[in-house]
């Protein structure tokens, strides 16, 4: 039977990890052709997630990884590095503010068999309060030549060839370039509007201030990796 490992880096965020993990329960419990395990990496000064993430131990296999390095990059390698060394054949990344729908993980699964490619990327749905925004749903099917890891999963000779730059560790944009250089390498990726996450937008990231420097920021990273 085929593994998958469902990956998630957090840092200080335990309650949103709980919500995160408690959502995958009949997500993993609906899948019966695949072996379903989660990997928490807790990327802190400190070890703080265990206890959160080892409660849910009664409703699937879990690993906890604390990761020391400060640091977005370092977190998903060392995911990455668990997943390999615990023989996943798929690899799935989420982040720990969001939450997911029963059907999620087979849309990735049927979208990754049914297509014969090596990376899908689903939709991603902003909660602000009571209302949804689409932060990113492209049709089912659609070519791309880069994602992020808010929702995707990967085939594992992709994880093998590759690794997130650490060098982009106090700025992001890592996982846009690893999906590049893995297109460049001769991955498929396509997106599937019928996997889809939440992800909640709290208050102080709706502010005119935080957008801006939101995009002051993408604009930086864009140009780091094309430049890469």
């Amino acid at each position: 039977m085929k593994s998958v490992a469902i990956c998630i880096a957090t840092c200080n965020r335990n309650d949103m990890l709980a919500r995160c993990l408690k959502s995958l329960t009949p997500a993993i419990s609906s899948i019966s052709r695949y072996k379903v395990f989660v990997i928490v990496v807790d990327s802190n000064d400190a070890p703080s997630a265990e206890e959160v993430t080892l409660a849910f131990k009664g409703d699937f296999d879990v690993i906890y990884v604390w990761e020391s390095r400060p640091g977005i990059p370092f977190a998903r390698n060392a995911s990455l590095d668990m997943a390999l060394s615990e023989g996943a054949d798929f690899i799935v990344f989420i982040d720990d503010d969001e939450w997911v729908e029963k059907s999620w993980l087979h849309s990735l699964l049927a979208s990754l068999d049914k297509n014969g490619v090596d990376v899908v990327s689903g939709a991603v749905i902003q909660k602000l309060g009571q209302e949804e925004k689409v932060k990113r749903c492209l049709p089912s099917g659609v070519l791309r030549d880069r994602t992020e890891t808010d929702n995707v999963i990967i085939k594992r000779w992709v994880a093998e060839s590759l690794k997130f730059d650490e060098a982009f560790a106090q700025t992001g944009g890592s996982d846009t370039l690893f999906f590049r250089q893995a297109h460049e390498a001769g991955a498929v990726i396509i997106s599937s509007d019928s996997a889809v996450v939440y992800e909640e937008m709290p208050d102080d990231r709706q502010s005119i201030k935080w957008r801006f420097r939101r995009h002051f920021r993408f604009g930086l990273m864009h140009c780091r990796t094309e430049k890469n």
